[in-house]
């Protein structure tokens, strides 16, 4: 999975994790911050390609899942982001 500029150099476990700990109140940003995590968790997640490699399978199946818990909570407490 590539990199985009919008990760601002972060990995994309990194930008889960801000996701997650800003959504939980355990960090604080720029509310538009947020925002641009969300649309990319959204973008990387539609995107996202299976792994090719056997022993690499476990591990990326479950930094998707991380990022798809990150942006289902992040929506629950960010539900106006859905109608935008």
């Amino acid at each position: 999975m590539y990199n985009l500029p919008e990760q601002k150099g972060r990995s994309l476990l990194q930008v889960a994790l801000d996701v997650h700990m800003y959504t939980t109140g355990a960090s604080e940003r720029p509310y538009q911050e947020q925002q641009d995590d969300i649309k990319l968790l959204q973008k990387k997640i539609i995107e996202w390609e299976p792994s090719v490699l056997l022993e690499n399978k476990a591990f990326d199946d479950l930094v998707r899942l991380l990022c798809i818990q990150s942006l289902v909570e992040a929506l629950k407490v960010f539900d106006e982001l859905l109608k935008m």
